[in-house]
């Protein structure tokens, strides 16, 4: 139950439209520090969506393979999906663009790095199961 739990707050954290807090006065110098650099902004998602692949093997059990690797990815690129279309309708108030379609490669990278991560903790390499 745990598992499931600290995915479904991952999730919710992920969602949530992080600029939103930014319109809080006591909360902005700590979200312009956090958030405000474009690398900072980079490394978040990374680290997001690295931690959503792992917890995502690890609530389900997933046993790691190019065939469930796949399904991962497409899981994150879901997610990455509907988290820039609800940023977009929660603070943006636009239609999607570049920036969207940056920001889901970046997250597809943060994907591909927790899969590495996976495979390094489990002791499969990926090059061992597809050839």
């Amino acid at each position: 139950m745990r598992r499931y739990v600290m995915l479904t707050s991952w999730l919710l954290l992920m969602v949530f439209p992080v600029a939103l807090l930014r319109r809080l006065p006591p909360v902005r110098p700590f979200m312009d520090m956090l958030i405000g650099a474009e690398v900072m902004h980079w490394i978040a998602h990374g680290i997001l969506f690295a931690g959503l692949v792992i917890l995502l093997a690890h609530a389900f059990h997933i046993p790691l393979n190019p065939k469930t690797a796949a399904v991962l990815l497409l899981a994150v690129l879901i997610v990455a999906a509907a988290q820039e279309g609800f940023q977009l309708i929660a603070t943006k108030h636009r239609p999607p663009g570049w920036p969207e379609l940056f920001d889901i490669g970046v997250d597809l990278i943060g994907a591909f790095i927790g899969l590495m991560l996976l495979y390094l903790k489990r002791g499969t390499r990926l090059a061992d199961r597809i050839g």
